[in-house]
C-alpha cells in the first residue's frame, strides 16, 4: 500500500475497485493529514473488500465492448461482430457464461479446438477469437495467441466469359447499368448503390466512388465512407455505360440485397450457372491481368489499399497461360509433325 503526499499538504492512497462497463479502472481514495491513518484505513478497507474486480462474464466483456465502440465502428463491422457474439451464445462449449477472469489460455485454446473439431472453418474461428480477445483485454485480461491450422485462402469463382457476355446480353436498364459497373468497375455492391448522379462526370465518362451502402444492426441502411484511403477513387468507364445513366437520370434506386435478388433472377433466366455478384468483380480483376494490365492499376481501380490481393488471382493467370500454349502449339502442329 502506497501513500503519495499531494500539493496541499495532505496524503492519499488508492484502493484498486476493478474497472466500470467501459473497462476503466476504478480507485477509492483516502486523504488526510496523517500519513499513517490513510494507510490504514486504505488497508482496512482492501481487507474488507477482498474480491478486487467484480465477476463479469465473457459475455457481459463483449457487451461492454461492443457498446463502448459502436460509434466508432463502421455499421456492416458492428452488425458482423454482433452476428458472432449470437453464433458464440449458440456454441456448445458455452464461453460467454465463463468468468473472464479465471478464464486461461488453455481454456480458449480448448474452445477454438472445439469449434474446428465441429467443423467451423480457420476463418470462422480467427473472427469469433478476434472478438473476444480485445474484449477482455478491455477489462485487464490478456491472454497469449491461440495455436490455428495454417489458413488457405479461398478459391477465387471466375465466371465463364461467354457466361458473363450471355447475362449482359440478357439485360437491360437499370440492372444493366448496375452490373456494367461490377463488371467494369469494378465495383462493390454497396458502392454501385451508393452513386448519385453528383459522382458521374459525363464529360470525362467517370465515377467518383466514395461512399458503400451498408446494413445497421436492427434493420435500415447507412452510407459509410471506405475503410481505406484507396477506397475513394475515380474510375474511367465506357462511353456506353455513363450516357445510359445519364439517360435513365440515376444509378440505381435499389439497395444492396434489391440488386442482388435481380441479379439472381437474371442469371436464372438466362440458364447461367449460379455464381455470386461479387465474383464479377473477381471476373473484370482477372481479365484486366489477363490483358496485360499492371497489378498497380488495378488496385486502383478495385480499391484495393495493397498489392496483395492480386496474388489470389496468380493461378487464374496460370490457367490462362497454359490456354494460350495450347493454342500456340496446335497452331504449329501442321508444321512439325
Amino acid at each position: 500500500m502506497k501513500a503519495t503526499r499531494l500539493p496541499s499538504g495532505s496524503w492519499r492512497c488508492l484502493v484498486y475497485c476493478g474497472r466500470d462497463e467501459n473497462g476503466k479502472q476504478i480507485r477509492k481514495s483516502f486523504t488526510g493529514p496523517d500519513k499513517r491513518r490513510v494507510m490504514a484505513e486504505a488497508t482496512a478497507y482492501a481487507n474488507e473488500h477482498r474480491t478486487v474486480r467484480r465477476p463479469v462474464t465473457v459475455g457481459e466483456c463483449i457487451d461492454s465492448f461492443l457498446d463502448a465502440r459502436k460509434s466508432s465502428l463502421s455499421p456492416s463491422t458492428y452488425r458482423g461482430y454482433r452476428s458472432i457474439q449470437r453464433a458464440l451464445s449458440n456454441a456448445s462449449e458455452a464461453i460467454l457464461t465463463r468468468s473472464a477472469y479465471d478464464l486461461s489460455a488453455e481454456d480458449i485454446q480448448r474452445a477454438a479446438d472445439g469449434w474446428l473439431a465441429a467443423g467451423k472453418s480457420v476463418k470462422t474461428v480467427v473472427n469469433r477469437l478476434g472478438l473476444i480477445s480485445p474484449a477482455l483485454a478491455a477489462v485487464g485480461v490478456h491472454l497469449p495467441p491461440v495455436s490455428l491450422p495454417q489458413r488457405l485462402a479461398p478459391e477465387l469463382r471466375i465466371p465463364d466469359p461467354d457466361d458473363v457476355r450471355t447475362l449482359m446480353t440478357s439485360i437491360s436498364g437499370e440492372l444493366w447499368i448496375c452490373l456494367m459497373l461490377a463488371v467494369c468497375g469494378p465495383l462493390r455492391r454497396g458502392e454501385i448503390c451508393a452513386l448519385t448522379m453528383d459522382d458521374i462526370d459525363a464529360k470525362r465518362d467517370v465515377i467518383h466512388v466514395h461512399h458503400s451502402v451498408a446494413y445497421i444492426d436492427g434493420g435500415g441502411t447507412t452510407e459509410k465512407p471506405p475503410k481505406t484511403r484507396a477506397g475513394d477513387r475515380y474510375i474511367l468507364m465506357p462511353h456506353e455505360v455513363i450516357t445510359a445513366i445519364v439517360a435513365q437520370g440515376y444509378v440505381t434506386r435499389w439497395n444492396p440485397r434489391q440488386l442482388y435478388y435481380h441479379f439472381k433472377r437474371a442469371l436464372s433466366d438466362a440458364g447461367l450457372e449460379d455464381f455470386r455478384l461479387h465474383d464479377l468483380r473477381h471476373y473484370s480483376i482477372s481479365e484486366l491481368l489477363a490483358a496485360g494490365v499492371e497489378p498497380i492499376y488495378i488496385a486502383e481501380r478495385s480499391g484495393h489499399a495493397t498489392l496483395g490481393t492480386m496474388k489470389r488471382y496468380e493461378h487464374i493467370l496460370a490457367a490462362r497461360r497454359r490456354e494460350v500454349n495450347d493454342k500456340v502449339l496446335a497452331t504449329f502442329s501442321s508444321v512439325t509433325s
